[in-house]
């Protein structure tokens, strides 16, 4: 996935702590934090990286 690539996700404003039930867009940055957690993975818990690795992580 490229460092560029970013998610746009729909979350309800309840989920946000507002009240009025609307949807809003949220930016996720995946390919930046994938990035990240690939450089930083000697940093990462033992039970964090076999969580990554069961969700299919390519490292």
């Amino acid at each position: 996935m490229p460092r560029k690539h970013a998610e746009h996700l729909a979350v309800e404003d309840a989920l946000l702590g507002r009240q009025g039930g609307a949807e809003e867009s949220v930016v996720v940055k995946l390919g930046m934090w994938l990035d990240n957690i690939r450089k930083r993975a000697d940093k990462l818990t033992e039970e964090r990286r076999a969580d990554l690795d069961r969700l299919g992580m390519r490292w």
